[in-house]
């Protein structure tokens, strides 16, 4: 027997834009694919990643964990893509899990209620590649090691998102922080225009952190060896 979704919980918006860039239509096709598996992924007669996410947030546990065997079996080039490219992936496949959890929460939520962010927590049975053998090819992909933590360091606060607000035309601009140990870079002169479509002269480094409204996740270092 194959499957099948009620839709019930799909909770889905359709919407056109044919000015949309083609780096916005990539993401957008992601995130579909990344939905698709964690609604349809089958086992038997079960959907156990909707299954598990209903599960866990029930709980108020906001997590997700994937088998990236499951993803490879069932949709090979988003494994391929989370494989290669996994710092620029992951965030993708977070937005493809809290719109999946916002779907399955219409109706049952305040309008006003902010939808948590959902971690994507990946696992795999595949054979461990040692640490002696990580060469350059293995750069910035996702790699699987087995090893004995050696040393953790303090949990710290790294931020994801950054609201700035310009000092002198009081205009705010969210800056988004890439994964992993990555910083990012502010914006040394305002954007904002005016009326006339001229930028507005607000001098050099005008922008201050608005830390309230700004977005954190926690970070920590481990140290392992074989």
């Amino acid at each position: 027997l194959t499957p099948t979704m009620s839709g019930y919980d799909e909770g889905q918006v359709f919407w056109s834009d044919q000015q949309l860039s083609d780096k916005t239509q990539n993401v957008q096709g992601l995130v579909q694919a990344f939905k698709k598996f964690i609604r349809e992924f089958p086992a038997g007669l079960e959907f156990p990643y909707r299954d598990q996410l209903r599960k866990n947030t029930a709980m108020h546990e906001y997590r997700l964990e994937v088998n990236l065997d499951d993803l490879n079996s069932f949709d090979q080039e988003s494994y391929t893509q989370v494989h290669d490219r996994p710092a620029e992936m992951l965030p993708h496949f977070e937005a493809a899990a809290k719109e999946v959890y916002a779907g399955m929460v219409v109706g049952k939520r305040d309008d006003d209620a902010p939808i948590p962010d959902i971690q994507v927590i990946l696992t795999t049975t595949s054979e461990p590649t040692g640490m002696r053998d990580l060469a350059a090819k293995h750069y910035s992909k996702l790699v699987h090691v087995q090893g004995i933590v050696i040393q953790a360091g303090k949990p710290t606060v790294k931020a994801t998102a950054i609201m700035l607000q310009c000092k002198s035309c009081k205009v705010t601009k969210e800056v988004y922080v890439k994964p992993g140990l990555e910083g990012c870079v502010f914006p040394r002169v305002c954007d904002n225009r005016s009326a006339d479509g001229s930028r507005n002269d607000c001098g050099l480094d005008p922008y201050n952190i608005i830390a309230e409204k700004s977005r954190y996740v926690d970070l920590q270092k481990l140290k392992i060896q074989e």
